[in-house]
Formats: structure tokens, sequence, C-alpha cells
């Protein structure tokens, strides 16, 4: 599976969001993107919703601001999100769709 090939790239790394914890917040982020209808989310707002998942989640330790500062550099550099200019999207529109039906199944 594709998405398995791309956390291998990062094993090895020292980071923060486990896998499995990075799987369950890119099915969070894009059934966020989809009930917003939309494919993208301006750095500000990704940032908000990342302030909010993680109210979400017991998972992720988060003790100081550098913590949750490592975690979002975590999901923007070493996840499947790129950046056009000043928003961020799923870097493939099947990485996209692959997240919104894993909500669904889940």
């Amino acid at each position: 599976m594709l998405f398995a090939k791309t956390l291998d790239r990062d094993e090895g790394k020292n980071l923060k969001i486990m896998p499995r914890s990075k799987d369950r917040m890119l099915q969070k982020l894009a059934l966020y993107l989809w009930q917003e209808q939309s494919k993208s989310l301006s750095t500000n707002d990704l940032y908000d919703w990342f302030d909010d998942y993680l109210l979400t989640v017991n998972d992720l330790i988060i003790n100081t601001q550098e913590d949750r500062n490592l975690l979002f550099t975590e999901l923007h550099n070493a996840s499947l999100l790129v950046r056009d200019d000043s928003h961020y999207r799923f870097s493939h529109t099947s990485f996209f769709e692959y997240f919104q039906a894993r909500n669904i199944f889940e």
C-alpha cells in the first residue's frame, strides 16, 4: 500500500507522531476538508484545525508549546500534505479520497 510505503520512509526518524496516530489524524483532516467542501486549508486554518484536533485525542503527548510545534511540523512536513502558496492540501487527490473512505469504514 502506498500510504504504508510513505510512512516507511520516515522510519528511523525521531518522530513524535506514530504511524497509527498519523493515519487517524489524516482521516480526520480529510473528513474536515470534505465537510468544509474544500480541498485545502490556509496555514492559519490548518493551525486552528490542528489545535482543535489535539483536544480530541489522547495518544499524542503534549506537555509544552514546543511539543505542539513539533507535532504541527510533522503534520505538514512528514505526512501526505503539500503546500501551494499559503495553503496546504493532500499531495494527491487519491490520498484525500483514501482518507475520506477510511472515515466511512472505521
